[in-house]
C-alpha cells in the first residue's frame, strides 16, 4: 500500500493568499500519463474473455492510484524546481504576486510539461 498523502486544501489556500495571478491546468487523461514499472504491472492484472491483461499505465481504479499519482506529480514539481506550482490530483495551479513572476513560473511549468511529455487539457485550463 502506498500511503502518500493528498495535499491539505487549507494549506494550499494559505500559501496563495498574497498572490494576485493564478493559472489552473487540468492534466489530460491524468493517471494514464504515469507509466507503470514492468515489475509492478502484475498488480493490475485482470481477466477478460479467458485472457489475462495487465495495465502498462496507472489506471484510476486501483487502490493506490490516487496516492501514486499525487506522488508522481509532486516529484515532477520538485525535479523541475517549479516555483509556486501546486498540485491537487490532476489539477495544477500556478500563482504569483506579479504578472511578470507568474508568467516566468508559467513558462517553466509548460516547458517542463513538454520535456516530460505531460499532456495538459487546454480546454479545461485557465490562464492568468
Amino acid at each position: 500500500m502506498d500511503a502518500y498523502p493528498l495535499p491539505n486544501i487549507e494549506d494550499l489556500v494559505n500559501r496563495t493568499t498574497r498572490d494576485k495571478y493564478f493559472s489552473s491546468f487540468d492534466l489530460r487523461l491524468a493517471y494514464h500519463q504515469v507509466t507503470l514499472l514492468t515489475e509492478e504491472r502484475h498488480y493490475t492484472a485482470f481477466e477478460g474473455d479467458g485472457q489475462l491483461f495487465q495495465y502498462k499505465r496507472l489506471p484510476f481504479e486501483v487502490i493506490n492510484g490516487v496516492s501514486s499519482f499525487q506522488g508522481s506529480i509532486d516529484k515532477f514539481i520538485t525535479k523541475n524546481r517549479l516555483k509556486k506550482v501546486y498540485a491537487y490530483l490532476d489539477d495544477l495551479t500556478v500563482t504569483e504576486e506579479t504578472l511578470e513572476e507568474h508568467d516566468r513560473n508559467l513558462k517553466c511549468l509548460l516547458d517542463a510539461a513538454v520535456e516530460c511529455n505531460l499532456a495538459i487539457n487546454e480546454e479545461k485550463s485557465n490562464f492568468a
